[in-house]
């Protein structure tokens, strides 16, 4: 279970919330970037499927914070993309980019493989990178080779994933 034991960090009484009536819960966790930081998803097991059901049906689309949350089972990457064509997509997901990785340093990291509709890499509302981003290609067989060519390339210490959106 995720806990940061930063006494500083963890103002007391702050935004701590108490839920109970859970049911049996097996495992949790909160996804965290090697620095601890929270990536702002998790894993809940319930030990019953009607619990997690449960758990979905109530909290799946609702507004927290402005934000429309989802609540889903979790599916396995290889189970998400079952029988697509790898190669009818225009849009490139990014992550794992640098913190000071700029809008045209992703423009000429992946300019040379296509004509760019549209670049962006996400920030939150300090304009502070989330180190990821999407680029969106005018042909399919761009995204292909970008995606092809840059998965698994090392930039600053940091080992970039890229693939379909």
């Amino acid at each position: 279970m995720f806990s940061n034991r930063d006494p500083t960090l963890r103002l007391s009484g702050k935004a701590n919330i108490f839920i109970k009536n859970l049911g049996t819960i097996l495992s949790c966790k909160v996804a965290t970037h090697f620095n601890g930081q929270s990536k702002g998803y998790g894993f809940v097991q319930f030990a019953e499927e009607t619990s997690a059901n449960d758990a979905i049906d109530s909290l799946n689309g609702k507004l927290v914070n402005g934000k429309q949350i989802f609540v889903g089972l979790f599916i396995r990457r290889q189970e998400r993309q079952p029988n697509i064509s790898v190669s009818n997509y225009t849009n490139v997901y990014v992550k794992n980019l640098p913190k000071e990785f700029t809008h045209n340093d992703l423009l000429q990291e992946f300019g040379p493989f296509g004509t760019i509709t549209s670049a962006v890499i996400m920030r939150d509302n300090d304009g502070i990178s989330k180190c990821f981003g999407f680029v969106n290609y005018g042909e399919s067989e761009c995204a292909t080779d970008a995606v092809k060519s840059l998965n698994g390339k090392m930039i600053k210490d940091t080992i970039l994933y890229v693939g379909r959106a």
